[in-house]
């Protein structure tokens, strides 16, 4: 009977509460993924491997694992494997398969005996399922020293056969060299003992609350060059500018602060210390993003269809380098390797959850006037220059053609007051603008504060 079946990986889309953050953050390109097409194959003691090598920050968006067996069935997700790119799900509602035993015998007794190369893809609309006969010529060695049997006519195949139906290897990727393309045929051996293991507990569906937490350090960066590695005589250090991250701020509080690091402090590399996996900081690749780009100047030029792609006039918290920090995980312990005074330095830190920043920040969308506000977040009142108990909230959307776009209002400014009463926070704003009628908002754009009038019915 069949047990080797086309899946389709579901995942919840990605919420952007502030709509340009997508295009000038520098997130993970999963973050756009909805959908990925996979093959599942089922083993005798019921699971199904799921070859998919999804990351941290898309599996916490799964919502659902279906698989075709005569008629669309759902699987339950069990788990990740901590050291190859691959799922673990159950099949539900009683489903039942022979499924596929993994050959626990000796690789090397398989030598120059006859195999089964089979070739299974799931193009979504259309599933590949062909095999061939082979022969196991030679090995190689791979992974944690194992032995992977290799055949005579290098056939291409993603799944290796005994004549007697086990499961010899199974294309996938290695978990610790994912960011660098570490496909590899994966022995059953090696995936007999990664399945009696423990799961990964970082790599898990989440709730939305959940997912939106990211991993930081607490600093805003720049992209070192050339000019600014000579000025600080490290270019020896940097290949010229090329590598690093220019620290231009700590945030009060922060891991960067605990661990010493200051303005002027470059970071070079990180260092996963639970896999090993150092990962270069290159300023064109992690910087550049998120440094905040004001255009205040510009703003009473800016048409309204062009609101949603401003940009955050403030260094957002989200990074590429927060990104590879959340990839590594919260919770894991790195090294930083980074230069102070002209010196490579190094420090441990186990990484920790960002607070609230403001694309997470609670928001209340007002639709009778057309835009949505959201509570000030710690990056907003540090740009702002705002002491923790000043008033107010902050623009995060206007909609095209609204009363707010019509009188004005434009996101990222400020409004401090509502019919002269300052407002402390969202739930207050609500309070004082739904009563409708004519309303008087005290908006704020940097040092220089307007009123604006808008007339809307109750809500």
């Amino acid at each position: 009977g069949q047990a080797i079946f086309p899946v389709k990986l579901r995942f919840a889309e990605e919420e952007q509460n502030s709509p340009s953050a997508r295009y000038y953050y520098g997130g993970d390109e999963s973050d756009e993924t909805t959908e990925v097409d996979t093959i599942g194959i089922l083993l005798e003691s019921g699971d199904m491997l799921l070859p998919a090598a999804v990351p941290p920050t898309l599996t916490a968006r799964l919502e659902s694992i279906v698989f075709a067996a005569g008629e669309e069935r759902r699987a339950e997700f069990v788990g990740s494997l901590k050291e190859y790119g691959m799922l673990v799900a159950r099949p539900a509602d009683g489903f039942a398969g022979p499924g596929l035993k993994l050959y626990s015998g000796d690789p090397e007794m398989l030598y120059m005996h006859p195999a089964y190369a089979v070739r299974a893809v799931n193009y979504g609309e259309e599933f590949d399922l062909a095999a061939q006969p082979t022969m196991v010529e030679s090995f190689g060695v791979g992974f944690r020293e194992l032995l992977i049997p290799l055949t005579r006519d290098g056939a291409e195949f993603n799944l290796l056969f005994t004549v007697e139906g086990e499961l010899m290897g199974c294309q996938g990727e290695l978990r610790s060299v994912a960011r660098t393309g570490g496909a590899a045929m994966i022995p059953s051996g090696a995936l007999a003992f990664a399945m009696a293991g423990d799961y990964d507990s970082r790599n898990i569906p989440l709730a939305p609350e959940e997912r939106r937490r990211i991993a930081w350090l607490g600093v805003a960066v720049q992209p070192l060059d050339s000019d600014l590695a000579r000025d600080g005589r490290v270019s020896n250090l940097t290949a010229d500018g090329t590598n690093g991250l220019l620290i231009n701020k700590i945030y009060p509080g922060s891991p960067a602060e605990s661990i010493g690091l200051a303005p002027g402090d470059i970071l070079l590399k990180v260092t996963a210390l639970d896999d090993g996996v150092t990962t270069l900081l290159v300023g064109g690749e992690y910087g550049g993003f998120g440094m905040g780009n004001p255009l205040w100047e510009y703003y009473d030029e800016i048409p309204e269809q062009h609101y949603d792609m401003l940009p955050l006039p403030w260094a957002g918290v989200k990074s590429p380098l927060s990104a590879l920090l959340t990839r590594i995980g919260i919770g894991s312990k790195v090294e930083l390797g980074y230069i102070s005074g002209g010196k490579m330095c190094s420090a441990e830190l186990v990484l920790s959850a960002a607070p609230t920043f403001f694309e997470t920040a609670p928001r209340y969308n007002a639709r009778e006037l057309g835009i949505t506000v959201a509570d000030l977040t710690f990056e907003v009142r540090d740009y702002f220059k705002l002491a923790a108990d000043d008033p107010g909230v902050i623009v995060a959307r206007v909609r095209s053609g609204s009363r707010a776009s019509i009188a004005g209002v434009m996101p990222y400014e400020l409004i401090t007051q509502v019919d002269s009463t300052p407002v402390r926070d969202i739930e207050q704003f609500r309070e004082l603008v739904s009563k409708g009628g004519e309303i008087r908002l005290e908006v704020r754009r940097l040092s220089q504060s307007r009123i604006v009038t808008i007339t809307a019915g109750k809500f």
